[in-house]
């Protein structure tokens, strides 16, 4: 908005420019300026002209170049909260993972211990009570 309105009073001042008097090739004629060769005047003028021109082009690559910052900071601030949404979702994946990993490795432990404790009650079921005394010791019954 700032720039259109920058733009606006630039063109309304290079307007402003061309329609001065002094500024068109025949000068002022009560300035006293017949005495001046005319192609000075028109050399003065073409660079005036030229100015004129490589400024235009300079404002209208300025605005371009504006309108070319504004989509790059939109699409910063889209980009931004893209990752702001990915930071929190790869939160909670990893959160869920971490607790069904959890939840894997309690049942491979409780799984682990009653195979453990079912070969414990196998071999103490086996071993005849009056038998000898140190494979008991061994399993801790005594």
């Amino acid at each position: 908005a700032n720039h259109s309105r920058a733009q606006f009073s630039f063109a309304l001042f290079l307007r402003s420019l061309g329609g001065m008097p002094g500024w068109c090739a025949g000068g002022s004629k009560d300035a006293g300026t017949s005495a001046q060769p005319t192609y000075k005047i028109n050399e003065v003028q073409k660079q005036v002209d030229d100015v004129k021109a490589v400024m235009q082009e300079n404002v209208e690559v300025m605005l371009a170049n504006i309108d070319k910052t504004e989509v790059l900071e939109n699409k910063s601030q889209e980009l931004a909260a893209q990752a702001k949404t990915f930071h929190k979702s790869s939160r909670e994946v990893k959160r869920h993972w971490c607790k069904q990993n959890a939840k894997m490795n309690i049942l491979i432990a409780s799984i682990c211990l009653v195979v453990i404790l079912v070969i414990v009650i196998i071999i103490v079921i086996q071993v005849p009570k009056d038998s000898d005394r140190r494979v008991r010791q061994l399993l801790f019954l005594s």
